[in-house]
């Protein structure tokens, strides 16, 4: 058998980039990727084709709405067809890239499913042979898969999850959609820019749950006035299908006949059959238990991404890769969980690094700048003015706290935030820093001013 400073389990977003990591620190390396394409969920079924058909969706808005503007268009046309073959193309040239990477890192792929028979020994198996490839450590990051409901089974075509609706070329005329977080709240607004009457169901008090609330209740009210039907403490009792329809039975009585449903009620970790339980790795509700080098108890294996007790985000996972390769290579690297944005690539866009207000609240006592971007120059003539930018902060020793805000390019917006997080900057140095006029950027810097009721493009506060 072949000797590797490292194998990898799973090559998504994790595990390619502690892969490329561990090249670059000189280990030989290699993956094992069951699926056809390097990538994972985020380039092949996640983050990357959700983001390529959002943007065609903002497009089509945008020229549907462009006599604002001045512009007169003839008539506009949606081929949803080529929409989706956008999206294939671009995650095939991505797809091929991290290919193209692993092959000038001198990279080993190898393709089947792995399990681990021991640390340091990895069984493979293809569609031909059952195989085992050695490794001194070795790295999880198996990822996960759209979560069912025991009650509510899909089936791929009337009842589908992210998966299986990211590949459909054709629109259904009604949608309802179960679960109002990133995933759910991104495909309603997808669908509803696209002409598609859409349901969005959440169980709890508000879409986006695990978001600041005064921001969850501005990107509701956005939905709502663009004629999408939202259904807040709603419980999905169940479905039945009836030809090509589902009739969906909600709490409170409410019977609805749409024809297609899409579960979004969040993810669950792919860690069965992977060996853990023969190799006594320690678990918490589905997750594996890691250190802040991302170790599990287990000395030279680790883990990392959505099957940690970390955030179920794709760029966690990649810093998540670099630190356990870096620790496996000498380096005394942590993980640092204080600042990593959360994202929501609505329109407009929702973004956040730090605690929410609610969360300030229960440890520190806070003030809050806020920016309304109706007072946004570059926001007006841009035609995006509802937006809001908030920053919380420590009332006694000026720390920023968190920053949480809705607003157009929110996405980009928030590395600033991050950035001055990190370095721990607090809210008044973020205020003195010269922001370019006219931007939206700008509305960071006013909302920092605004912590001492300071920012100069809002009214004087009684």
């Amino acid at each position: 058998m072949a000797k590797y400073d490292i194998g990898i389990i799973g090559g998504g977003p994790g595990g390619y980039v502690a892969a490329i990591r561990a090249a670059q620190l000189g280990a030989k390396v290699y993956v094992v990727e069951k699926d056809k394409a390097l990538g994972g969920t985020c380039l092949n079924r996640g983050c990357i084709p959700t983001k390529a058909i959002l943007h065609s969706a903002k497009m089509y808005r945008n020229l549907s709405n462009a006599g604002k503007f001045g512009i007169n268009t003839s008539e506009i046309s949606l081929d949803y067809g080529k929409v989706i073959n956008r999206k294939d193309q671009i995650v095939n040239r991505l797809t091929n890239g991290v290919k193209f990477l692993f092959k000038s890192n001198a990279i080993e792929v190898i393709k089947g499913k792995a399990e681990i028979v021991s640390p340091g020994v990895i069984g493979v198996t293809d569609d031909t042979q059952q195989y085992e490839v050695e490794a001194s450590n070795i790295i999880i990051a198996t990822g996960s898969e759209p979560m069912s409901l025991t009650d509510i089974p899909t089936d791929g075509e009337i009842i589908q999850t992210s998966r299986e609706i990211l590949s459909c070329d054709n629109l259904p005329g009604s949608i309802l959609i179960i679960g109002a977080g990133a995933i759910g709240c991104e495909f309603a607004d997808i669908f509803n820019s696209f002409g598609v009457k859409v349901k969005l169901v959440e169980m709890m008090d508000h879409i986006l749950p695990e978001e600041d609330n005064e921001i969850a209740s501005k990107l509701e009210s956005i939905l709502k006035k663009r004629g999408i039907e939202l259904f807040i403490q709603t419980k999905v009792n169940r479905i039945e299908k009836s030809n090509s329809l589902a009739n969906v039975y909600l709490s409170g009585d409410k019977i609805f006949e749409v024809d297609r449903v899409l579960v979004a009620v969040g993810r669950s970790s792919n860690i069965s059959g992977i060996g853990l339980e023969n190799n006594q790795v320690k678990l918490d509700k589905n997750r594996i238990l890691v250190n802040e080098h991302m170790q599990t108890n287990i000395p030279h294996i680790y883990a990392i991404g959505d099957i940690t007790p970390g955030p179920m985000l794709a760029h966690a996972a990649s810093k998540e890769g670099i630190m356990a390769v870096e620790h496996i290579m000498g380096m005394d690297s942590k993980m640092d969980y204080k600042v990593i944005p959360s994202c929501v690539y609505t329109d407009p866009e929702v973004a956040g690094v730090g605690l929410t207000e609610q969360k300030a609240k229960e440890t520190h006592d806070i003030k809050i700048g806020r920016f309304p971007l109706m007072a946004s120059g570059k926001a007006m003539c841009i035609g995006e003015t509802e937006g809001l930018i908030k920053i919380i902060a420590d009332k006694d020793t000026d720390e920023i706290l968190g920053v949480r805000m809705i607003a157009p390019h929110a996405t980009e917006l928030i590395a600033e935030c991050v950035l001055t997080m990190k370095t721990e900057c607090t809210y008044k140095e973020l205020a003195e820093t010269i922001h370019a006029h006219p931007t939206i950027s700008e509305a960071v810097m006013e909302a920092a001013e605004d912590v001492d009721n300071m920012a100069i493009s809002l009214p004087k506060k009684s």
